[in-house]
């Protein structure tokens, strides 16, 4: 349980870099989504890896291209947070 509250206080700051991104736990159990949409940013990665471009993401559920760059870079610097020198 320890370790859950962790990586969710976890997501929920590099969420806070990212305009339309949230992380809540009300909101898909507390999944990255995003803002107002109740989109997954999983979702949009799983559509990227679908071959899906960033257009058809967006006509397909109704977002912005920003919506989309921003899932992408929030995920991206997931990945990346430990290992920047600023943590």
């Amino acid at each position: 349980m320890e370790n859950e509250y962790f990586i969710k206080n976890y997501f929920k700051s590099v969420a806070k870099k990212y305009k339309g991104i949230v992380v809540d736990n009300d909101i898909l159990a507390g999944m990255p989504t995003i803002s107002g949409r109740r989109i997954p940013v999983s979702l949009i990665l799983s559509c990227l890896k679908d071959n899906m471009s960033i257009e058809e993401i967006c006509s397909e559920y109704s977002l912005t291209e920003e919506d989309v760059k921003n899932a992408i870079d929030f995920a991206i610097d997931l990945l990346d947070y430990p290992y920047q020198s600023d943590v």
